[in-house]
């Protein structure tokens, strides 16, 4: 169980993730849920983020690492190198599935069902690149921003889009805003979801630096707690902004919203 945000942004991306993994058995029955560290920084030029089978993660991340694309190479050219690599554990472990198929039934292909998300720099440009089962690439693009996967995507979709119809609607997220925004779904989802989506919240971001490189960084929990005490005054905000209409008074909130 798994939700990864990846946000698109004016002056870089952010890629969030939860850090809960549900151990089971062979047949699909779960056992446990222990925290984990979700986002990888591959060869300090690459994030990535993998939904499904850590044992999959793994192995993208072993892939990805391998590859070596030119300084010139273009955002297609790009796609199909990670794309290619995302594909090679996928492929043997397809037709592994498809030896066991007529033995466990459609259980055999569930260790399959995956998503990968990875933040890039290409020409100078933080390029943000989600990958189905299939490994087909999509990239995020200036009317798409923000992407998400994983089981808790279906609570995502819907608040990320309220966030940006309130805070993006006329020009695209800062960097700050896009953590805002990605620490808050994270938050709505936790609190919302069933099971499968808990703490603790992972956050990094990708900025490109002079000269066409790019520096990685993950947020520290410091960090967090301020985006963390900004949700609470907003959402302190909505819950008494119709006193505010009622009275003109907008001190109701009681609050100082904070300066992240």
């Amino acid at each position: 169980m798994t939700l990864l945000i990846g946000i698109k942004c004016t002056d870089g991306l952010v890629i969030a993730a939860d850090g809960a993994t549900t151990f089971g058995d062979s047949l699909g029955n779960r056992t446990i849920r222990q925290p984990s560290r979700k986002l990888a920084i591959v060869n300090d030029r690459m994030i990535v983020a993998v939904t499904g089978s850590v044992g999959l993660q793994q192995r993208f991340v072993g892939e990805l690492g391998s590859i070596q694309p030119g300084a010139g190479a273009k955002r297609h050219q790009i796609m199909e190198l990670l794309a290619g690599a995302i594909r090679k554990p996928m492929r043997d472990e397809y037709q592994t599935c498809e030896a066991f198929k007529g033995a466990l039934g459609n259980s055999s292909i569930q260790g399959m069902i995956t998503g990968t998300m990875v933040g890039i720099m290409v020409q100078g440009d933080p390029t943000l690149i989600q990958f189905d089962h299939q490994g087909s690439p999509e990239c995020a693009s200036e009317n798409l921003r923000f992407i998400s996967l994983g089981s808790g995507q279906p609570l995502a979709d819907p608040f990320l889009a309220f966030l940006r119809r309130i805070f993006w609607r006329d020009k695209p997220p800062s960097l700050n805003d896009g953590v805002f925004a990605a620490t808050w779904t994270l938050h709505h989802a936790i609190e919302m979801n069933p099971g499968g989506v808990d703490h603790p919240v992972q956050v990094m971001t990708l900025q490109a630096t002079t000269g066409g490189g790019c520096e990685i960084h993950e947020l520290a929990e410091a960090d967090l707690q301020e985006h963390l005490q900004a949700i609470d005054v907003a959402e302190l905000r909505l819950a008494t902004f119709r006193d505010t209409i009622t009275t003109g008074d907008d001190s109701s909130s009681g609050a100082e919203i904070p300066t992240p």
